[in-house]
């Protein structure tokens, strides 16, 4: 938010908060959860049956997909016009960054909660390089797009895309991870 508002102004930072928020409230809120589940069911198969957290790893990220796509897709489509229709024509643009947000917020959804598995090994490394990549690229992306003049959309497409990147990075790193707790490696 900072960061947008000292390269784009205080009112495009105001529609990027709206629309951070809007999603960001329910993404915490059914993530956590999920997460609670999620940690608890693995942390429960290491001591009973190791060589299943693959499966339950797999499992979990695709009902978490599942689940997330058609909200996405909806957000995706019509985030302005929801936007508009709910919380009056003068948070349209709120609902515009919605959308080209959508994917990484899919990305965010699947992946956060089932990150949780780095807790239960010895490898939590790589939550600290996920962070680390996922903050310089939102550092160093807005900074990219301004310095190229892109409008705010535009720029937040790349971020968008950028951090789904490095969602979809942590994801196989976490797949990998849930192999080696699965022969007991880890």
């Amino acid at each position: 938010l900072p960061i947008i508002a000292g390269l784009y102004g205080v009112t495009a930072a105001g529609e990027f908060s709206m629309a951070q928020r809007v999603v960001s409230i329910p993404l915490a809120l059914v993530g956590g959860s999920v997460a609670d589940v999620f940690h608890s069911r693995i942390a429960n198969l290491q001591r009973s049956e190791p060589r299943k957290i693959a499966g339950s790893f797999v499992n979990m990220a695709l009902m978490l997909f599942l689940v997330g796509v058609i909200p996405t897709f909806i957000l995706g489509f019509f985030g302005g016009q929801l936007f508009s229709i709910i919380l009056g024509s003068e948070w349209q643009i709120a609902g515009v960054l919605v959308s080209v947000m959508c994917p990484w917020m899919l990305a965010q959804f699947i992946v956060s909660p089932i990150s949780r598995l780095v807790l239960l090994s010895h490898q939590q490394y790589n939550k600290l390089i996920f962070d680390g990549l996922a903050l310089s690229l939102v550092f160093f992306v807005p900074n990219w797009a301004h310095q190229a003049r892109m409008p705010l959309e535009q720029t937040l497409q790349w971020l968008s895309l950028a951090l789904m990147s490095a969602y979809f990075i942590y994801f196989g790193i976490l797949y990998r991870l849930a192999l080696q707790l699965s022969r007991g490696e880890a």
